[in-house]
C-alpha cells in the first residue's frame, strides 16, 4: 500500500512540474509571438513609400544618390504614382540588382481615399 501511494505522489510530483513547465513554456511563446507582431508592425512602418518620399530620403536607400533620387521624383511627376515595387525598373540606373537591393527597404502606400 505504502508502495502504492509512493508511485501515485512521484506521478503526480511528475504531472505537476509537467503541467508547470508547458504552462511557461507556452508562456513565453505567447511573448515571444506578441513581440515579432510589434516588431513587424514597426518594420512595417519604417519602410520607405516611394510615392512619397523626399529626394533625401530616396538618397537614404542603398545605391541611390542625387541623381537617381531625382529621376525617382521626376518620374512620379511625369507618370503618376508607382503601381508597384517593380515600377522602378522604368526609371534610369535602377535596374534588377539596385531593385533587389531596396526592396525590402520600400514600399507602396494605397493612397488614402476622401
Amino acid at each position: 500500500m505504502k508502495r502504492v501511494r509512493l508511485i501515485a505522489s512521484i506521478v503526480m510530483l511528475c504531472l505537476g512540474i509537467f503541467l508547470i513547465s508547458t504552462t511557461s513554456a507556452t508562456a513565453g511563446m505567447s511573448k515571444d509571438l506578441g513581440k515579432m507582431a510589434g516588431k513587424a508592425a514597426s518594420v512595417a512602418q519604417q519602410l520607405l513609400d516611394i510615392n512619397s518620399a523626399t529626394l533625401e530620403q530616396l538618397q537614404q536607400l542603398p545605391g541611390i544618390g542625387e541623381k537617381i533620387a531625382q529621376r525617382i521624383v521626376k518620374y512620379r511627376e511625369d507618370h503618376g504614382p508607382f503601381a508597384k515595387v517593380e515600377d522602378l525598373l522604368n526609371v534610369e540606373g535602377i535596374g534588377e540588382k539596385k531593385l533587389e537591393k531596396i526592396k525590402p527597404l520600400i514600399q507602396i502606400k494605397e493612397p488614402e481615399k476622401k
